[in-house]
């Protein structure tokens, strides 16, 4: 029988998801949206949108995105500039290679 290992995070990636937690319950009690109508505008349960605005790392990064997307969270600034962003990476990508490889290191067998 296998456990399951436990996943560790870096202390700067849980501030950065309890600060987006606590933007989208900011935006949705701005927005005056119960928990309820928020939850079931995003499809998700009650306890999800809980564990999103608490900052839960299990949370599928899809239902935190939109979230944050219906309450108005600015997540990479304005839908113009995260296109015209997209598009700037995805050239920088198709420069670079399509796999990375580590470097060979050569055997030396010799006894």
């Amino acid at each position: 029988m296998s456990r399951k290992r436990a996943r560790t995070y870096s202390a700067l990636t849980k501030t950065m998801v309890a600060h987006l937690g606590q933007l989208i319950r900011l935006y949705r009690k701005q927005k005056s949206y119960t928990m309820d109508e928020l939850a079931e505008r995003a499809s998700i349960s009650r306890k999800t949108l809980y564990n999103i605005e608490h900052g839960d790392m299990g949370t599928e990064i899809g239902l935190v995105f939109e979230v944050a997307v219906l309450v108005g969270v600015p997540l990479f600034g304005s839908e113009a500039n995260a296109k015209t962003e997209k598009a700037f990476i995805s050239a920088l990508l198709s420069e670079l290679p399509d796999r990375t490889h580590s470097q060979r290191r050569e055997v030396h067998d010799d006894f």
